[in-house]
């Protein structure tokens, strides 16, 4: 059904049933949208054309090695020809005589020793404590150039965040590389946060920068329905028949326990949306690192979710939006989500 018109299916098991559940034996129709599905079951014998051609060619090839000086000549020096050859002006030449065996290989000589390679431990310690020294000075470096200590706690975040993704994303398969991008994609989505953050004015954005924020809202949430839709069917590519089922719902519970704990705190006056985002960001790379093996891929697409999920919620809870700004950014993200399962 997810397949776009126009394309075409060809079972070749149709004449045992058929390997896609809309195959018909014997049949070729259009089904659906637009699908053509081809379910012969006679394949054997529709490719006597192509079988003849292909013997028609090396027979051809054949007899044109007995030619290849423009008349009838065979080259008894020639494999091929001599192996053919049964009788040639009055004389048996069958059997053939076995081919030429090949040269042996030479031998390599005995006591060749290899060279013991002597490995500079000193210049490998230098090197290393040389790249450390310029990590070292380029961080005070940073600090002169912007000097605003809200530049270096930022700065703090985001080189924490680049060692964590890189031993993170190090560690997965490359059997699972395509839905590590699917879900990666999907995470990115978390920039509709800052989205809602600029949304204002009612229903509609009053200003242009309130516009441009809609948008962000609009296409992050573009990318997080469709990248999870999309790791869902590439993890569904893994699945064996028996194994056991994933029982996604009981990811509820700690959803709600990640939202609804937000707004109890906040109600009793304490604002913990910090503690929120940590959460959300922890459930993210949580979701990530279940990609390093088959056996725990299953488990990132709910820890995923889970912290793109609370991430939102909670980022729409502590705006302190009226009815109409929230209902201006709910649109918003259910257009988006729409969008990426349309596409």
């Amino acid at each position: 059904d997810s397949m776009k018109p126009g394309s075409v299916t060809v079972d070749l098991a149709a004449e045992a049933g058929g390997n896609i559940e809309t195959t018909r034996p014997g049949e070729i129709y259009v089904y659906g949208q637009g699908v053509t599905c081809i379910g012969m079951s006679d394949f054997p014998s529709q490719l006597s054309n192509q079988s003849s051609q292909l013997y028609a060619n090396n027979v051809s090839s054949l007899m044109q090695s007995f030619g290849a000086k423009g008349y009838f000549d065979m080259d008894m020096e020639d494999v091929v020809c001599r192996g053919a050859c049964v009788l040639n002006k009055g004389a048996l030449m069958w059997p053939p005589p076995p081919p030429p065996t090949p040269p042996p290989t030479p031998s390599k000589p005995k006591g060749e020793i290899k060279k013991e390679v002597v490995v500079d431990h000193s210049a490998i310690a230098f090197s290393r404590a040389t790249s450390l020294t310029i990590g070292a000075g380029s961080v005070y470096g940073v600090g002169l150039a912007s000097p605003d200590p809200a530049s270096h706690a930022m700065f703090t975040t985001f080189s924490l965040a680049c060692i964590a993704g890189y031993y993170t994303v190090w560690g997965v398969a490359p059997a699972l590389h395509s839905p590590l991008m699917a879900v990666t994609n999907a995470i990115s989505g978390l920039t509709a946060a800052g989205g809602m953050i600029i949304c204002g004015g009612g229903i509609l954005p009053s200003t242009a920068p309130q516009a441009l924020g809609l948008v962000a809202v609009v296409m992050s949430s573009v990318n997080i329905v469709g990248g999870f839709i999309l790791t869902n069917r590439m993890l569904q590519m893994f699945k064996r028949p028996g194994d056991p089922p994933g029982f996604e719902h009981y990811y509820a519970m700690p959803l709600g326990a990640l939202v609804g704990g937000y707004f109890i705190t906040k109600s009793m006056g304490v604002d913990t949306i910090n503690m929120a985002y940590v959460a959300s960001g922890v459930l993210c790379i949580g979701g990530i690192a279940a990609m390093s093996s088959m056996e725990t891929s299953r488990i990132s697409p709910p820890l995923a979710v889970l912290g793109v999920t609370s991430g939102i919620v909670t980022t729409m809870g502590s705006l302190g939006a009226d009815a109409a700004l929230l209902a201006q950014i709910t649109a918003g993200t259910a257009a988006g989500g729409g969008g990426g399962d349309f596409i």
